[in-house]
């Protein structure tokens, strides 16, 4: 038996639609999982965003419907910039925050 190689693996695993409507469902708010947590979740799968990309997110990132990540904060110390699908949008839409305001109908 050979033993499992990691990092031949890595990145090979790709979800099934299937696998991301049940952790989507998984994630609704409740009393145990807050409505944070739902859209951090929602947001990571639709960006495809690193966690700390994510969490760490001010909102003077979000200009419009793009999201302008800095070098400083991105993984290959590159500047990013991309678009936001409009679930992505509707994910920051509904935070509680309302300073985003500014920074997503601009």
């Amino acid at each position: 038996m050979g033993r499992y190689n990691a990092a031949e693996s890595q990145g090979t695993r790709v979800l099934t639609d299937d696998e991301l409507r049940r952790l989507w469902q998984a994630t609704e708010p409740n009393e145990e999982a807050p409505q944070q947590f739902h859209a951090l979740f929602g947001f990571l799968l639709l960006t495809g965003a690193r966690r700390r990309e994510a969490t760490d997110l001010p909102w003077t990132e979000i200009n419009g419907s793009d999201w302008l990540l800095p070098a400083a904060r991105h993984k290959n110390k590159t500047a990013l910039a991309g678009p936001l699908s409009k679930a992505a949008q509707a994910v920051l839409e509904g935070l509680p925050d309302r300073r985003r305001q500014a920074c997503i109908q601009q």
